[in-house]
C-alpha cells in the first residue's frame, strides 16, 4: 500500500509545506526504514548535478520518527507491517522544524486506511524526539474535516 502526505498550510505570516510518500507492507514486526534515494526528485526538477542539502540527515530522521508516531498511535494491537519512506519533498524556505514528520505520520495512515485513535487527535503537539524537544510548540496543523 501506499500513502502520500502533503502539508500546505498559510498560517499568519508562515507557510508549511512537506509532502512525504511512504510504501507500507506486511512484515513480522513493525519497522521502518528508508528509500535508497528520498530525494531523488531533485535530479528530475534541477538536472543530473544536483547535490544533497545539508539538512538532508534531518529530514531522514524526521520522517522516520513521523512514521514510528503514526504506527504507535493506532488502535492496538499495533499493526505488524513495514513501512518504507519512499520520497521526501521540501522547499528549504517552507518546511520547518516538525513539518516533515507530520507529513509522514499522515502519509502511514493514509498508506494504511486508518486514523490515529481519538486520544492521539487531540494532541496540542507532535511527540518529544529525543534531541529536539518538542517539534512546533503550539502550532497545531491537524486537518480540519470536511464539513
Amino acid at each position: 500500500m501506499e500513502g502520500t502526505f502533503r502539508l500546505l498550510r498559510q498560517s499568519h505570516r508562515w507557510a508549511r509545506f512537506a509532502q512525504v510518500t511512504v510504501e507500507v507492507t506486511p512484515g513480522d514486526e513493525p519497522a521502518v526504514t528508508l528509500g535508497d534515494d528520498p530525494f531523488g526528485w531533485r535530479r528530475a526538477v534541477y538536472g543530473p548535478d544536483a547535490w544533497p542539502c545539508p539538512y538532508d540527515d534531518d529530514l531522514r530522521r524526521e520522517a522516520a520518527e513521523g512514521a514510528w508516531y503514526a504506527l504507535e498511535r493506532l488502535d492496538s494491537p499495533r499493526p505488524r507491517v513495514r513501512v518504507l519512506v519512499a520520497e521526501i519533498v521540501e522547499r528549504a524556505a517552507d518546511t520547518g522544524p516538525g513539518d516533515v514528520k507530520f507529513a509522514a505520520a499522515h502519509a502511514v495512515w493514509r498508506a494504511m486506511g486508518r486514523e490515529p485513535s481519538v486520544g492521539a487527535r487531540r494532541s496540542r503537539a507532535m511527540p518529544r524526539s529525543p534531541d529536539k524537544g518538542v517539534s512546533r510548540p503550539g502550532v497545531i496543523l491537524w486537518p480540519r474535516r470536511p464539513t
